[in-house]
């Protein structure tokens, strides 16, 4: 059908059941996806979290840490 044809109401309303049908088809792929980027959403945040422990934690025990005699840096 070209742009300036006019669809007759039957072929409307067919086009209108056909939009319908795909979209209902396609609610339950994009409800799992959803979930799915949910997840890795979720698991990126706990990854995140743990690295930032990790780097707390390797800080203070650095901070902790005597100097050793051969690493020191004072002006022998």
């Amino acid at each position: 059908m070209s742009e300036n044809q006019q669809a007759s109401p039957e072929e409307m309303e067919k086009r209108k059941k056909e939009l319908i049908d795909f979209y209902t088809d396609q609610i339950p792929v994009l409800q799992l996806r959803k979930e799915y980027e949910e997840l890795q959403t979720k698991i990126q945040e706990l990854q995140t979290k743990k690295a930032y422990a990790q780097a707390q934690l390797a800080q203070l025990l650095y901070k902790d840490k005597p100097e050793e005699d051969g690493d020191s840096k004072s002006g022998e």
